[in-house]
């Protein structure tokens, strides 16, 4: 069966994981989380049918949905075709504000990916006014003590050429915490 059988209309879709007991909504986050994970890249369009599976679990959880469901939702709406930029930067703030609220550690490729949205968002040649210049730095500062920063960095153009523009170099995104 290839990918694009058995499609299923997106407000049965929605109706059914809102139905589904806590155990089969973890597993379908599993799932779409792993979806996206791989095709992100590589194939977008294929990737971007998960969004309706991560609203639908975002309205399935509640008042308090968890983080991690925000923070994918965010991810799948940056790196769709287009990328809805806002959209993405205002589910990572939530993903984020759910994670502190919880206390959890980590997952500070929110405060990467809401920094690249911003970014993106900033279409000015010029560099970047001062307020908005502060909680981009921000957000690039909380992820650069991770491991994978420096990685992550060398393939972002859009990042490089903004921390240019500004005249940043990667050095000072660690010079304050």
């Amino acid at each position: 069966m290839n990918k694009w059988e058995g499609q299923v209309e997106t407000h049965v879709l929605k109706d059914a994981i809102q139905k589904s007991s806590d155990a089969a909504r973890s597993k379908i986050f599993d799932k779409a989380r792993d979806v996206r994970s791989e095709h992100w890249k590589t194939n977008k369009g294929f990737m971007a049918r998960v969004i309706p599976i991560f609203e639908a679990l975002l309205k399935a959880s509640g008042e308090e949905p968890y983080h991690r469901i925000y923070g994918q939702l965010g991810y799948a709406m940056k790196d769709k075709s287009p990328p809805d930029w806002e959209q993405a930067q205002n589910l990572l703030t939530m993903a984020i504000q759910a994670r502190n609220k919880l206390g959890s550690r980590g997952f500070r490729n929110y405060e990467f990916c809401r920094a690249v949205c911003a970014i993106n968002r900033d279409d000015s040649d010029a560099q970047t006014a001062s307020e908005y210049l502060d909680i981009v730095l921000s957000d690039l500062r909380a992820a650069s003590g991770t491991k994978w920063f420096e990685h992550r960095l060398e393939d972002m153009e859009d990042v490089k050429q903004w921390l240019a523009r500004n005249h940043i170099s990667s050095g000072d995104l660690k010079t304050k915490s």
